[in-house]
């Protein structure tokens, strides 16, 4: 390989891998308390948005959490399974990838009032979901790191619901 296509190489690789960063950080624009979509991927006042993250820390005291952004893909999302150079027969054994293409963190206040949803694993029915205080919220976060998805509205955390992960 000659040292000029090697440079194009290089240089096809990093825009490819700036470009799954910047995808992986877009937002999810969630249902306005009107139900209607706002169709709008900003953090303006007033408009939720959704980001699908890990909680690296949460500080009780100040009522901050310290996230790092992901995307979850799963196996009908064939454009982003190409661009990312995923395989969908072996790199969704649970029909889902989790990707994080970066390790910038973001740091928001939780908002006093918050809902906070946690898988119960030993719920009578199985695996359910269960309303959680800040107690559990906090226990939960230091006993293992899953995704979960965060619903910001006016810079501040307002509801935490815990990926299920089989």
């Amino acid at each position: 390989m000659t040292k000029k296509l090697r440079n194009y190489a290089l240089l096809l690789f990093l825009l490819v891998l700036m470009a799954g960063t910047l995808t992986a950080c877009q937002k999810t624009p969630v249902d306005e308390p009107n139900g209607q979509q706002n169709g709008q991927q900003s953090e303006e006042p007033g408009k939720p948005y959704e980001v699908f993250a890990y909680i690296k820390t949460f500080d009780r005291d100040n009522m901050t959490l310290t996230y790092d952004e992901a995307e979850m893909i799963t196996r009908d999302q064939t454009d982003r399974i190409a661009e990312l150079g995923l395989n969908a027969d072996e790199d969704f054994p649970n029909d889902f990838y989790i990707y994080n293409g970066s390790t910038k963190t973001v740091t928001l206040f939780l908002s006093k009032d918050a809902e906070i949803s946690l898988v119960n694993w030993k719920g009578a029915g199985g695996i359910e979901m269960e309303d959680a205080d800040l107690d559990d919220f906090s226990k939960r976060i230091n006993e293992y790191s899953v995704p979960y998805h965060l619903t910001v509205q006016d810079k501040a955390v307002v509801k935490i619901v815990e990926q299920y992960l089989p």
